[in-house]
């Protein structure tokens, strides 16, 4: 009997290794477990974290544009953070429209300051109004990293735009326009001495101004008829 329970150094090297197998094979699991169960947390602070600001923003739905919490913990710790990785009805009207609001309304962004708050009011104004979100990076200072910061946390409503009336403005109201300089508001004037502009194509046409230039005008100049009169 004692003989058939007798292990010989072989088999018992053998059970050894089985065991020592069967052991990390159990350890495996185990931290596959705690790792899922501080993942599942993680989600959940995550999802008390928009909870709180949808409850406060009195937005009822949420689907999540993205199928995981952002990798960065802090992200939930800041509510402006949050807007970018959720998508809700009403999203829109929470994102901070440039054309219309104030320094204190901008302040509250990431990146920008008091500082910056108020050249973008200033460029704003010197510029009729900004026709899309890129052209923050005009602002004296305001890098491409700092526009990265505003993803999905600020927009543009065109219909704010003031257009300059090209036909009626007089030469300093047009020289103060940023993306004009003295040649080119001298051109604009030669040429519109002999006649009202039409339309951009004209203007481009008795100008020669570059297509670049006039790209970017496109958006703030008014050629309706009651500018010539």
């Amino acid at each position: 009997m004692r003989s058939f329970f007798a292990f010989s150094r072989r088999d018992r090297n053998g059970l050894m290794l089985m065991l020592v197998f069967m052991a990390l094979f159990f350890v495996a699991i185990k931290l596959c477990a705690i790792r899922s169960v501080r993942e599942q947390r993680r989600q959940e602070a995550y999802l008390m974290s928009v909870s709180r600001f949808l409850a406060a923003s009195q937005v009822e739905k949420v689907c999540f544009q993205r199928g995981k919490a952002p990798a960065d913990p802090e992200e939930t710790r800041s509510v402006t953070r949050l807007i970018p990785h959720v998508m809700f009805p009403g999203r829109d009207s929470l994102r901070i429209e440039l054309n219309s609001a104030d320094s204190q309304k901008l302040v509250k962004l990431p990146g920008v300051g008091p500082v910056f708050a108020a050249r973008i009011v200033k460029y704003r104004k010197m510029l009729g109004g900004f026709s899309k979100v890129s052209q923050l990076m005009e602002v004296y200072g305001f890098g491409r990293e700092q526009l990265a910061k505003l993803e999905g946390l600020v927009c543009v409503d065109t219909s704010l735009l003031v257009p300059l009336p090209i036909n009626k403005a007089d030469f300093k109201t047009v020289l103060r326009h940023p993306y004009l300089n003295y040649e080119q508001t001298k051109k604009l004037f030669s040429a519109r001495k002999s006649a009202p502009f039409l339309h951009m194509e004209d203007l481009k046409e008795r100008t020669a101004l570059n297509d670049s230039l006039m790209e970017r005008l496109q958006p703030y100049l008014s050629f309706n008829s009651s500018d010539s009169d």
